[in-house]
């Protein structure tokens, strides 16, 4: 065996060690029946030898509980991740070559127009940006990105997204009066804003989310994280959560301290606690830490029309596979803010019990 490849086993071990100290400390769940340290290390130790990664979202999971199979319901995330990319890029009816039907996703613009092309309710673009120049849709008009935002006579409230950003990263409220500028509340320079202008971005028109959600956390658009699977002859929805942001800030996504909920597609209900997301660790909270709103009497509006109309956009995208969709919720009614070829399985896992078993009978493997 490589020397390095001994040092990355040795690395490993003490990795696992590690994650399986102080399980009291660790665990989400201190009522519960939890495991002995044995057991836990063992767990972990056979999670390595099956995936060949150390399992880091082991408590996250509730894996410590006593009579838990941490390999029943959960899969690898780096296993997870190469399945769903691979049934991703390579459509069965393509017989020359492989198109990129991902591009037409992981570019917030282009997914947009795609989707309003077919009727489908979107985010409105309002203009593309970057530091030198804007342009404005649908008209066209293009002007120095400097001579409007120092313009004295253009006001306006706008969502900016990177282009191809992922994971709320980088987009941000921007409120322009006058001269006057502000992001996520923040009086900034025109100078600032066009240094965090890199690359290019679309504005969009800050959207006016239902009045439930806004009960919930009024400071971010609270979306609804929607898998689906397009098996050919019909889409599914294969899972759902609810991400609401926390303590001010204008995302809502979990990597960026939210707080993520597992929802029933069938009547809107969530469940009756959510992971927080806090710098300390993840924590359990049955109640939303700024609103106070008890989760067990919260209910997601128009949860029936979300799960059609995402049916709907995916049949557009045939040649994707599985599809992660976020999706704001309107008094009008659902509104389809970006799509995810690259979803992320740990926050899904954390409330769908078969999600091993579900997750690869949809992409052909064996369980």
């Amino acid at each position: 065996m490589a020397l390095h490849s001994v040092y990355k086993e040795i690395r490993s071990l003490l990795s696992i060690i590690h994650v399986s100290l102080s399980p009291e400390k660790r665990t989400l769940y201190p009522t519960a029946s939890r495991k002995s340290k044995f057991k836990i290390f063992t767990d972990l130790l056979s999670w390595y030898w099956k995936y060949r990664e150390v399992n880091h979202r082991y408590f996250l999971y509730g894996m410590d509980r006593e009579g838990f199979d941490c390999h029943r319901s959960h899969i690898g995330h780096r296993k997870f991740r190469l399945i769903r990319d691979e049934m991703n890029k390579a459509p069965s009816f393509c017989n020359n070559g492989i198109p990129d039907y991902l591009a037409i996703i992981r570019d917030k613009f282009v997914f947009s127009r795609f989707m309003k092309s077919c009727g489908i309710p979107v985010a409105d673009d309002l203009a593309l940006i970057d530091r030198k120049v804007i342009k404005w849709i649908p008209s066209g008009k293009t002007e120095l990105t400097s001579e409007y935002l120092s313009s004295d006579i253009t006001s306006g409230e706008f969502f900016c997204k990177l282009i191809d950003g992922g994971k709320g990263k980088n987009a941000f409220l921007l409120n322009k009066k006058s001269k006057h500028l502000r992001i996520n509340k923040k009086t900034v320079s025109i100078e600032s804003l066009l240094n965090k202008l890199s690359g290019k971005w679309v504005l969009q028109e800050k959207i006016v989310q239902h009045q439930d959600l806004n009960l919930l956390y009024p400071e971010s658009v609270n979306t609804v994280r929607v898998i689906s699977v397009n098996t050919g002859s019909s889409v599914i929805i294969f899972s759902a959560i609810l991400r609401t942001g926390t303590g001010g800030r204008n995302v809502d996504n979990y990597s960026a301290g939210g707080v993520v909920l597992g929802v029933d597609v069938i009547n809107g209900s969530v469940t009756e606690y959510g992971i927080h997301n806090i710098v300390s660790g993840p924590k359990i909270v049955k109640k939303h830490p700024d609103t106070l709103v008890n989760f067990t009497e919260f209910e997601i509006p128009m949860i029936t029309e979300v799960c059609e109309v995402i049916k709907n956009a995916h049949s557009w995208l045939y040649g994707i596979k599985t599809i992660g969709w976020d999706v704001a919720i309107t008094n009008k009614g659902p509104v389809l803010l970006e799509a995810n070829d690259q979803w992320d399985g740990e926050t899904i896992m954390l409330f769908k019990k078969e999600f091993k078993k579900e997750f690869l009978q949809h992409h052909n493997q064996k369980v």
